[in-house]
């Protein structure tokens, strides 16, 4: 009867200290899915941030294109100066492809203003 007691004993230490084991893996897995959950909202918020960084890049494009194009015609040189950029910073916003300022699609068609213009007095394509 003492060996049946030792065996029940036993089994009731083991349980408890499985018990125990357990709950410091509930433990863990929660703090791992709290510390998961925190880096899939900061990804959302990257990419977020990204599509921002791409239209206002357009929206400094539109303004550049508008700048050295059109009635206004200003020189590169004049337009970098204006604009703090090097030339070459203005030349690239310059060239760039971007979709109509109510286009929203994403695409990389658009209008590029200074594509027809001509180049004015002090104006530079180096």
């Amino acid at each position: 009867m003492a060996k049946s007691r030792q065996k029940v004993q036993a089994r009731m230490r083991a349980r408890e200290a499985k018990a125990k084991v357990d709950a410091r893996r509930a433990e863990r897995d929660e703090k791992i899915s709290t510390v998961q959950t925190a880096y899939f909202v900061a990804l959302a918020e990257r990419d977020e941030a990204e599509e921002a960084i791409v239209k206002a890049d357009d929206a400094r494009a539109r303004a550049i294109q508008s700048l050295t194009a059109g009635d206004l015609k200003v020189s590169v040189d004049d337009a970098a100066d204006l604009c703090e950029l090097t030339p070459s910073e203005l030349r690239a916003l310059k060239k760039r492809q971007v979709p109509d300022e109510g286009t929203d699609d994403g695409t990389d068609e658009g209008t590029n203003p200074s594509a027809d213009a001509t180049t004015t007095e002090g104006e530079h394509d180096d």
